[in-house]
Protein backbone atom coordinates (compact mmCIF):
# COMPACT_ATOMS: atom_id res chain seq x y z
CA UNK A 1 0.00 0.00 0.00
CA UNK A 2 3.05 2.27 0.15
CA UNK A 3 5.00 3.41 -2.89
CA UNK A 4 7.60 5.58 -1.15
CA UNK A 5 10.63 3.94 -2.75
CA UNK A 6 13.19 5.80 -0.69
CA UNK A 7 15.75 3.12 0.23
CA UNK A 8 17.78 2.34 -2.88
CA UNK A 9 18.15 2.76 -6.64
CA UNK A 10 19.61 0.43 -9.25
CA UNK A 11 19.47 -0.46 -12.93
CA UNK A 12 17.92 -3.62 -14.38
CA UNK A 13 18.26 -4.12 -18.15
CA UNK A 14 18.50 -0.36 -18.84
CA UNK A 15 15.55 0.38 -16.51
CA UNK A 16 16.49 2.74 -13.67
CA UNK A 17 14.42 1.87 -10.60
CA UNK A 18 13.83 3.03 -7.03
CA UNK A 19 13.04 0.46 -4.35
CA UNK A 20 11.77 0.04 -0.83
CA UNK A 21 11.08 -3.06 1.30
CA UNK A 22 7.75 -3.74 -0.36
CA UNK A 23 7.29 -5.21 -3.83
CA UNK A 24 6.52 -1.72 -5.19
CA UNK A 25 9.24 -0.56 -7.57
CA UNK A 26 9.16 2.77 -9.40
CA UNK A 27 10.95 3.35 -12.69
CA UNK A 28 12.44 6.79 -13.31
CA UNK A 29 14.28 8.71 -16.01
CA UNK A 30 17.97 9.12 -15.31
CA UNK A 31 18.32 12.51 -17.03
CA UNK A 32 15.81 14.41 -14.85
CA UNK A 33 14.72 11.83 -12.19
CA UNK A 34 11.07 12.12 -13.23
CA UNK A 35 9.01 9.00 -12.58
CA UNK A 36 7.79 6.77 -15.38
CA UNK A 37 5.57 4.58 -13.21
CA UNK A 38 5.56 1.13 -11.62
CA UNK A 39 8.22 -1.28 -12.86
CA UNK A 40 7.14 -4.83 -13.69
CA UNK A 41 9.33 -7.91 -13.93
CA UNK A 42 8.61 -10.29 -16.83
CA UNK A 43 7.77 -13.30 -14.65
CA UNK A 44 5.27 -14.45 -12.02
CA UNK A 45 7.47 -14.62 -8.90
CA UNK A 46 5.24 -13.74 -5.95
CA UNK A 47 6.02 -11.55 -2.96
CA UNK A 48 4.71 -8.58 -1.00
CA UNK A 49 8.05 -7.74 0.64
CA UNK A 50 11.60 -7.58 -0.71
CA UNK A 51 15.13 -6.65 0.11
CA UNK A 52 15.88 -3.15 -1.14
CA UNK A 53 19.56 -4.08 -1.38
CA UNK A 54 20.03 -6.35 -4.40
CA UNK A 55 23.56 -7.49 -5.23
CA UNK A 56 25.31 -7.28 -8.58
CA UNK A 57 27.73 -10.12 -9.21
CA UNK A 58 30.41 -8.35 -11.24
CA UNK A 59 31.81 -11.67 -12.50
CA UNK A 60 28.54 -12.94 -14.02
CA UNK A 61 26.57 -9.70 -14.40
CA UNK A 62 23.67 -11.29 -12.52
CA UNK A 63 21.55 -9.33 -10.06
CA UNK A 64 20.57 -11.36 -6.98
CA UNK A 65 17.75 -10.43 -4.63
CA UNK A 66 14.93 -11.79 -2.50
CA UNK A 67 11.13 -11.56 -2.78
CA UNK A 68 9.21 -12.49 0.37
CA UNK A 69 5.78 -14.06 -0.04
CA UNK A 70 3.69 -13.63 3.09
CA UNK A 71 0.98 -16.22 3.62
CA UNK A 72 0.15 -19.08 5.96
CA UNK A 73 3.79 -20.02 5.55
CA UNK A 74 6.50 -17.52 4.68
CA UNK A 75 8.43 -18.05 1.45
CA UNK A 76 11.74 -16.30 0.82
CA UNK A 77 12.25 -16.53 -2.96
CA UNK A 78 15.97 -16.06 -3.66
CA UNK A 79 16.32 -15.20 -7.33
CA UNK A 80 18.77 -14.07 -9.98
CA UNK A 81 18.33 -11.87 -13.03
CA UNK A 82 20.59 -12.41 -16.04
CA UNK A 83 22.23 -9.38 -17.67
CA UNK A 84 19.89 -7.42 -20.00
CA UNK A 85 16.85 -9.33 -18.65
CA UNK A 86 13.87 -8.42 -16.48
CA UNK A 87 12.97 -12.05 -15.72
CA UNK A 88 13.68 -13.42 -12.25
CA UNK A 89 14.84 -17.03 -12.00
CA UNK A 90 14.44 -18.75 -8.62
CA UNK A 91 17.66 -20.10 -7.11
CA UNK A 92 15.89 -21.44 -4.03
CA UNK A 93 12.74 -20.81 -2.00
CA UNK A 94 13.42 -20.88 1.73
CA UNK A 95 10.37 -21.73 3.88
CA UNK A 96 9.97 -20.23 7.36
CA UNK A 97 7.25 -20.41 10.01
CA UNK A 98 8.10 -16.89 11.19
CA UNK A 99 8.54 -13.74 9.13
CA UNK A 100 12.06 -12.84 10.20
CA UNK A 101 13.15 -9.30 9.39
CA UNK A 102 15.87 -9.19 6.79
CA UNK A 103 17.00 -5.83 5.45
CA UNK A 104 19.99 -7.09 3.46
CA UNK A 105 22.03 -10.22 2.80
CA UNK A 106 25.41 -11.25 1.38
CA UNK A 107 26.66 -13.06 -1.70
CA UNK A 108 29.91 -14.71 -2.69
CA UNK A 109 30.82 -16.38 -5.95
CA UNK A 110 29.15 -19.61 -4.78
CA UNK A 111 26.66 -18.65 -2.06
CA UNK A 112 23.78 -16.42 -1.06
CA UNK A 113 23.80 -15.88 2.71
CA UNK A 114 20.66 -14.81 4.59
CA UNK A 115 20.75 -13.49 8.16
CA UNK A 116 17.88 -15.03 10.13
CA UNK A 117 17.46 -13.18 13.42
CA UNK A 118 15.01 -13.19 16.35
CA UNK A 119 13.68 -9.82 15.11
CA UNK A 120 10.38 -10.88 13.55
CA UNK A 121 7.48 -9.12 11.83
CA UNK A 122 3.89 -9.69 12.91
CA UNK A 123 2.24 -10.22 9.52
CA UNK A 124 -1.24 -9.40 10.87
CA UNK A 125 -0.11 -6.02 12.23
CA UNK A 126 1.59 -5.39 8.90
CA UNK A 127 -1.64 -6.11 7.00
CA UNK A 128 -3.54 -3.73 9.31
CA UNK A 129 -1.21 -0.92 8.21
CA UNK A 130 0.38 -0.30 11.59
CA UNK A 131 3.63 1.73 11.65
CA UNK A 132 6.37 -0.64 10.56
CA UNK A 133 8.36 -0.49 13.80
CA UNK A 134 5.23 -1.48 15.73
CA UNK A 135 5.07 -4.74 13.76
CA UNK A 136 8.55 -5.81 14.94
CA UNK A 137 9.20 -8.01 17.98
CA UNK A 138 12.44 -9.30 19.50
CA UNK A 139 12.15 -12.97 20.49
CA UNK A 140 14.53 -12.82 23.43
CA UNK A 141 15.15 -16.56 23.86
CA UNK A 142 15.74 -17.36 20.18
CA UNK A 143 19.02 -17.73 18.34
CA UNK A 144 20.10 -16.36 14.99
CA UNK A 145 21.33 -18.35 12.05
CA UNK A 146 23.11 -17.97 8.75
CA UNK A 147 21.28 -19.58 5.84
CA UNK A 148 23.79 -20.59 3.16
CA UNK A 149 22.27 -21.23 -0.25
CA UNK A 150 24.43 -22.74 -2.97
CA UNK A 151 23.98 -20.66 -6.11
CA UNK A 152 24.61 -23.58 -8.45
CA UNK A 153 22.12 -26.15 -7.14
CA UNK A 154 20.03 -24.34 -4.49
CA UNK A 155 21.10 -26.67 -1.69
CA UNK A 156 20.80 -25.08 1.75
CA UNK A 157 22.71 -25.27 5.01
CA UNK A 158 21.70 -23.45 8.20
CA UNK A 159 24.29 -22.52 10.84
CA UNK A 160 22.93 -21.46 14.23
CA UNK A 161 24.68 -18.73 16.21
CA UNK A 162 24.20 -16.28 19.08
CA UNK A 163 21.32 -13.82 18.58
CA UNK A 164 22.08 -10.73 16.49
CA UNK A 165 20.46 -8.40 13.99
CA UNK A 166 22.33 -7.34 10.86
CA UNK A 167 20.86 -4.51 8.84
CA UNK A 168 23.78 -4.15 6.42
CA UNK A 169 26.57 -6.43 5.33
CA UNK A 170 29.94 -4.91 4.48
CA UNK A 171 31.77 -7.71 2.69
CA UNK A 172 31.66 -11.45 2.00
CA UNK A 173 34.23 -13.67 0.35
CA UNK A 174 35.50 -17.23 0.09
CA UNK A 175 39.03 -18.36 0.86
CA UNK A 176 39.35 -22.05 0.11
CA UNK A 177 36.78 -23.83 2.28
CA UNK A 178 36.27 -20.80 4.52
CA UNK A 179 33.53 -18.22 4.16
CA UNK A 180 34.21 -14.80 5.69
CA UNK A 181 31.48 -12.25 6.42
CA UNK A 182 32.01 -8.67 7.56
CA UNK A 183 28.74 -7.53 9.14
CA UNK A 184 27.45 -4.59 11.12
CA UNK A 185 25.69 -6.42 13.96
CA UNK A 186 23.34 -5.28 16.70
CA UNK A 187 23.42 -7.69 19.60
CA UNK A 188 20.09 -7.40 21.38
CA UNK A 189 16.66 -6.05 20.59
CA UNK A 190 15.23 -3.88 17.83
CA UNK A 191 17.87 -1.40 16.53
CA UNK A 192 15.16 0.88 15.11
CA UNK A 193 14.04 1.74 18.64
CA UNK A 194 17.26 3.76 19.01
CA UNK A 195 16.35 6.03 16.09
CA UNK A 196 13.49 7.86 17.80
CA UNK A 197 14.01 11.49 18.79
Amino acid sequence: IYDNCNINTTCIADHFIAMTESSDIIEFKLNDLSTIGPFQFSDNVQGQLASAHPHLDIATGEIINIAIEVGRIIKYHIYKIAPHSTKREIIRTYISKKLFYMHSFSITSNYVILFKSPLVINKFKLLLGMPFNDTLSWLRNNTSSFILIDRSDGSTREIETDPFVCLHSVNAYENGNELTLDLICHGDGNPYNHLYL
